[in-house]
């Protein structure tokens, strides 16, 4: 995890995906979180033990798989996608989160991690911008 500018966090050491983070003073918008539960624990962790403040954002950037199963870990968090994303996601196949575990867990052991993930839907869509107070 780097500080990149005062209160802009970027972190690149997670499996399969960067992600990053602002801390507002009323909270930490993530933006994208590691779809690891180990990795997805750890990043909101370390970023509440940093800053002291709860994750009140996380903004989905996209409907791949990579993206979506941490959310599950940032309950309470209001997640915002792009309706095109929106749109992708509420598509997906019921077995969606089963799927996206067996291919993403290297043995047994992580895939056991993933057991009771669920997939949270965005409750916030923009289609062109959108500012977040």
């Amino acid at each position: 995890m780097q500080e990149i500018a005062p209160g802009v966090m970027v972190a690149t050491e997670f499996r399969r995906i960067t992600v990053g983070a602002v801390a507002t003073g009323d909270g930490i918008v993530c933006i994208d979180v590691p779809p690891y539960p180990d990795d997805a624990r750890a990043w909101k962790a370390a970023l509440q033990e940093r800053y002291v403040q709860p994750v009140r954002v996380v903004v989905v950037t996209d409907a791949h798989r990579d993206r979506l199963l941490g959310l599950h870990w940032f309950e309470g968090a209001q997640l915002i996608a792009h309706d095109a994303a929106f749109e992708a996601m509420r598509l997906l196949p019921n077995s969606f989160v089963d799927q996206a575990a067996d291919t993403l867990a290297t043995n047994s052991e992580e895939r056991a991690g993933f057991a009771g993930v669920r997939l949270r839907m965005p409750w916030i869509t923009f289609s062109e911008r959108m500012v977040v107070y």
